[in-house]
């Protein structure tokens, strides 16, 4: 298994494993998203990949705050469910705790939905501690 950078190619294969997690999206807009974030310094996707197949993928995004030091925030995390607990999201999780590192953050935050079970768990076995819960209130504009 290979982690690198994600790229506007990988759009087909993130789409699928965003739809597994619930976060549905066309192959058009996965590219654009990609073509945005892939040239934002703030922002890095990477992707686990066996041979040519992207197995897993990961969004941070490093984030200035007036009320906090400087932190990378987990949007998205995904591996493909026919191989989970193959170490796969570790891996990913490593990958962006160190370019957090490499962008002077102090810590690395990352939110799941209260039905991911699962994740919690695994995010917990990293060092991960749950300090609370929220609500999220969107408003499309």
């Amino acid at each position: 298994m290979k982690i690198r950078l994600a790229c506007e190619d990988d759009a087909h294969r993130l789409v699928r494993l965003s739809a597994q997690l619930g976060y549905p999206a066309t192959v058009s807009q996965m590219q654009q998203r990609l073509k945005t974030l892939l040239h934002h310094e703030d922002h890095a996707i990477y992707v686990a990949a066996i041979g040519k197949e992207v197995v897993g993928w990961v969004h941070v995004h490093r984030c200035a705050l007036a009320i906090a030091p400087t932190l990378a925030l987990i949007f998205a995390l995904a591996v493909d469910e026919n191989y989970r607990r193959r170490a796969i999201g570790r891996k990913l999780v490593e990958q962006i705790e160190q370019w957090a590192r490499d962008k002077g953050c102090h810590s690395v935050l990352v939110r799941s939905n209260i039905i991911r079970q699962d994740a919690h768990g695994f995010y917990q076995h990293l060092g991960y501690v749950n300090i609370k819960q929220s609500m999220v209130f969107p408003k499309s504009l």
